[in-house]
């Protein structure tokens, strides 16, 4: 999809690890590495950042639609050049609580002095990678918890019932292949109703 990334090895790993949808983590990433892109960042950088902000959001269980949202500012911010306080503190703020005081944070600077560097022009590219990772280190703590969550697990489940549909053929074999498929989900959900399941 997009910039042939989105189906690499690690893009599929993060979307299992993080409990990410498939089709939102392909059209997020797609978006958000264009702009990295464009902005002179090289792919193990963009694979980082975009790291970084799903595991932030699984940590401290965000759904996927704030996930989706911190994704957007970033790709706005990056695609602009400057780090703006619309998409910061109202975007990213919503989308994950505590985000301007992280972005403070992640400059080196208190609050009051982040917003003098905002009305002075922040970079973005020289912002966003710091504070990506200041995310996923102050928001990211929760992420060994949340993973063992019944949402996802279940997201889990959705993203490999699309790549399932995506590469295998039709006919006798495949829906052969899709009671297993079928058998293995009731089965994930099952031990999760038991306390079973493990991640």
């Amino acid at each position: 999809i997009g910039s042939g990334l989105v189906g690499s090895e690690m893009c599929i790993r993060d979307r299992y690890r993080t409990g990410t949808s498939l089709t939102k983590a392909a059209q997020a990433y797609k978006n958000f590495y264009s702009a990295a892109n464009m902005a002179g960042f090289q792919k193990p950088q963009i694979q980082s950042m975009f790291s970084d902000v799903l595991v932030a959001g699984r940590g401290i269980g965000a759904n996927q639609q704030q996930v989706g949202a911190a994704l957007l500012a970033l790709e706005q911010m990056l695609s602009k050049g400057k780090v703006s306080m619309e998409e910061l503190r109202r975007q990213m703020g919503n989308a994950l609580p505590g985000s301007f005081e992280i972005a403070a944070k992640s400059m080196g600077v208190t609050t009051q002095e982040f917003n003098k560097l905002l009305e002075a022009g922040l970079n973005s590219a020289e912002f966003v990678p710091k504070f990506t990772a200041m995310l996923r280190q102050e928001l990211g703590k929760g992420f060994e918890a949340n993973i063992k969550s019944l949402d996802f697990a279940l997201v889990n489940l959705n993203t490999a019932w699309m790549e399932f549909q995506a590469n295998i053929l039709h006919g006798e074999a495949g829906e052969a292949l899709a009671q297993l498929v079928r058998a293995v989900s009731y089965t994930h959900l099952r031990a999760h109703e038991t306390g079973a399941y493990l991640v």
